[in-house]
């Protein structure tokens, strides 16, 4: 979900575009609906993150330069196997 947001952000859409496209996206290539896939982006992250509003919000920092927020989040859901991936993602090689 955030590399294709990522991937929609570099090619021109504003932050909240992004997401929407990345939404698409991901329920295209996992055969489900879009709402799915929006309730997971909150439902995922909570209790830190608590909504979409808010899950919007650290995706938009992110995408202007500061990922620290939202990769903090992610790394306290991902397990130590998926940790690289992450740390590239969030361009990490400092540490967060």
């Amino acid at each position: 979900m955030l590399a294709a947001t990522r991937r929609a952000h570099e090619a021109g859409a504003i932050p909240i575009i992004a997401r929407r496209v990345a939404v698409s996206e991901v329920a295209r290539a996992r055969g489900v609906r879009e709402a799915t896939i929006r309730a997971a982006c909150a439902r995922g992250l909570r209790p830190q993150v608590r909504s979409l509003e808010e899950f919007d919000v650290l995706v938009a920092s992110w995408l202007r330069g500061d990922g620290q927020g939202l990769a903090q989040v992610v790394l306290a859901r991902v397990p130590d196997s998926e940790r690289p991936t992450v740390d590239r993602l969030f361009d990490l090689s400092q540490g967060v």
